[in-house]
């Protein structure tokens, strides 16, 4: 079995939190290979969002700062001038990310066991991977929505902060599905 990773280097006014390298790990399916150690080294394209923060796509900025709002808000509320009841909006769709992020794991899972195939070539894979990250484009744009217009130019603030900090590891010939949907 080989199991998909990319790998998301959180930064923070350039330091590392506690000083510790954080991994995100997302899981976006698995699939069964043989376990030969050719298939193991894949070969990966780097997206470095501190030299190229567009070529990060929105559905992964929005996923990072829904993963990281509880243990980081404080600093964010601070830094990005976002009002206590704009920390709710967040918050609130925040809480929410854990289960919805569950669901759709399960789902990617189940198919890439089911079809036993390349996930970027099953359609039933790539269909429900873009579902899973129109989700959180679709909250990202709950919280946009509920915001004051200044708390709108907060928030793109804080994805551009967001996006300038993640360092991540596709797997090459992926490059276009990871952007998709937006």
């Amino acid at each position: 079995m080989r199991l998909f990773v990319f790998f998301a280097l959180e930064l923070t006014g350039g330091h590392f939190v506690n000083r510790t390298l954080i991994m995100c790990v997302c899981l976006l399916g698995l699939a069964l290979t043989t376990p030969h150690a050719a298939q193991l080294a894949e070969k990966y394209t780097k997206i470095d969002g501190s030299a190229n923060p567009e070529k990060v796509p929105a559905w992964k900025a929005w996923e990072s700062v829904f993963r990281f709002a509880t243990s980081d808000i404080d600093r964010w509320k601070e830094k990005f001038d976002i009002t206590d009841a704009e920390v709710d909006i967040l918050l609130k769709e925040a809480k929410l990310h854990p289960k919805r992020e569950g669901r759709c794991l399960e789902t990617l899972r189940a198919l890439a066991l089911k079809d036993n195939v390349d996930r970027a070539k099953s359609p039933a894979f790539v269909t429900a991977a873009i579902a899973c990250r129109t989700e959180t484009l679709v909250a990202g744009e709950r919280v946009m929505a509920a915001m004051s217009p200044e708390g709108q130019a907060a928030m793109s603030a804080l994805l551009d902060h967001v996006k300038i900090g993640l360092t991540l590891l596709v797997p090459e010939g992926e490059e276009a599905f990871f952007q998709q949907p937006r």
